[in-house]
């Protein structure tokens, strides 16, 4: 007589439910939902010590497996995330938090020997580099409790004495892996495209020296500090001081940030980055622009230098070098603006979020031009050049990005007296938010950095002028972004 499904024992189903995953034919990669409901069941689950560690460490390798597969994959997505991917991003997150908190629980493996503790402290670590980087990644913010969990397994590590051990098979350390996750998380990886945030990881594991924490106060501007007792990685120094009577950690980036400029030297000098043992970026990311970024993130990180404001009103946004030169010039769009929310706002820049429109050409570095419309006596006509410095999405229907106007005006541009003309926008000089005139142009286009440029400015009338550009201010995998000035030298 067959037992009623309502007498079955859980704990029994769930032990061989695992037990019969554990002697399947597995496919090479399961799915994430598949993996995160056996890995849930294990709680429940009767199973003696050595099944459960086999258990889990298979388990621990699928994730892995599946996460350097789907973070690879990120690369070329638009934001926000396909409702499919979205939900495999955020299983696949779940499933290595999940990991981390059953490799930390010290009294699931009572039987477990002391010498073998390290190696599941490490896998700790190692499941929660890899969940924060696939949020990352996917531009979505980390579960709650996250940097709490890697900052008790640190501290946990610290206080046996094991922190600086070697990981298996003479990988980093637990204080190595714990370095590279609040390293990659001060970089600001929202500031960052996927391909960038997966090399930010690489070169810090490969090529960067780690610096040392410490109890004791370091100098700004290179210091940071960590509250082990705060669900947030390292703050600066120069934006806040750490709270009194507590114990901080403390981390200075100045070496850091010097081998960066010693890589960014080299590169201008004609190095390639195999020579200099440098992880590669795939091909249309400029390496350059990405160590200059993490070497001012790291080394001087700067105040804010407004404050905020919360807002609620509406804007308008062109996006795309080509899209805002035909605009300027004719005051026509191949494609219609998209409708966004201004949340917050300050003299330089804004956070908006999307409500309608096409957002697929939205990425981090482009340059776009913003209309805000915050009451009907609005001029219509004003369009702000703007850099898109970070984008945040926490589900498919959900899209955030930060601005930085560069200036409150555009004129449309095209660089004459090369091979071919190349389309650029003109920026006029406009103390105090631009004190010199700018030009931005696709990246790449420029061979090298002239000393002379002669541009045709569309400014009502055609306009001839010769500049020269001064400085180099901003290059992303979109534009480049140069400080010019009227040339005399003729």
């Amino acid at each position: 007589m067959n037992t009623p499904p309502e007498y079955h024992d859980p704990a029994g189903q769930a032990a061989a439910e695992i037990l019969a995953w554990l002697s399947s034919t597995r496919p090479a990669s399961a799915e994430p939902g598949e993996l995160l409901r056996l890995l849930q069941l294990l709680d429940s689950a009767p199973l003696p010590s050595e099944p459960r560690q086999r258990f889990l460490d298979l388990i621990y390798s699928q994730a892995l497996r599946l996460a350097t597969n789907l973070t690879g994959s990120l690369g070329t997505q638009t934001l926000p995330l396909p409702r499919p991917l979205r939900q495999r991003t955020r299983q696949t997150a779940s499933l290595l938090a999940l990991l981390a908190e059953t490799y930390a629980r010290s009294p699931a493996f009572p039987a477990t020997p002391a010498a073998t503790r390290p190696h599941h402290l490490w896998q700790a670590l190692q499941a929660s580099l890899w969940q924060l980087r696939t949020d990352q990644q996917s531009a979505a913010p980390s579960e709650p409790g996250t940097w709490l969990r890697i900052h008790a397994l640190y501290q946990r590590a610290h206080e046996q004495g094991i922190h600086q051990h070697p990981g298996p098979r003479h990988t980093a350390s637990i204080e190595a892996l714990y370095l590279q996750l609040v390293l990659a998380a001060i970089a600001q990886p929202t500031s960052f495209s996927p391909d960038e945030i997966g090399f930010i990881g690489e070169y810090l594991a490969q090529s960067l020296p780690l610096p040392e924490l410490s109890q004791r106060p370091g100098q700004p501007p290179t210091t940071f500090w960590i509250d082990p007792n705060k669900d947030l990685p390292a703050q600066a120094l120069v934006r806040r001081n750490p709270p009194p009577e507590t114990a901080i950690l403390y981390l200075d980036c100045q070496a850091l940030a010097a081998r960066i400029g010693e890589h960014c030297q080299r590169l201008q000098q004609g190095a390639t980055s195999e020579r200099l043992g440098l992880p590669p970026l795939p091909p249309g990311l400029p390496l350059p622009a990405t160590l200059r970024r993490l070497q001012q993130l790291w080394g001087e990180p700067a105040r804010r230098r407004f404050p905020r404001r919360r807002q609620s009103y509406r804007a308008s946004l062109l996006s795309g070098l080509d899209t805002l030169n035909k605009f300027a010039r004719d005051g026509s769009c191949a494609q219609p603006g998209s409708q966004w929310m201004v949340i917050n706002e300050s003299p330089d820049g804004y956070a908006l979020m999307h409500l309608s429109g096409d957002s697929s050409n939205i990425r981090v570095g482009d340059v776009v031009a913003i209309q805000p419309q915050r009451d009907s006596t609005t001029d219509r006509a004003n369009w702000q050049t703007s850099l898109i410095r970070w984008v945040v999405s926490e589900n498919p229907e959900h899209l955030e990005i930060g601005l930085q106007v560069l200036a409150p005006q555009m004129q449309a541009a095209e660089i004459a007296g090369l091979a071919e003309r190349i389309p650029a926008l003109f920026l006029p000089e406009k103390p105090p938010l631009r004190p010199q005139a700018g030009l931005i142009v696709a990246a790449g286009s420029l061979p090298g950095q002239p000393e002379r440029l002669l541009l045709l400015v569309e400014q009502g009338n055609l306009c001839v002028r010769e500049v020269r550009p001064t400085r180099l201010e901003e290059q992303t995998a979109s534009v480049e972004i140069f400080s010019v000035e009227p040339d005399h030298s003729q």
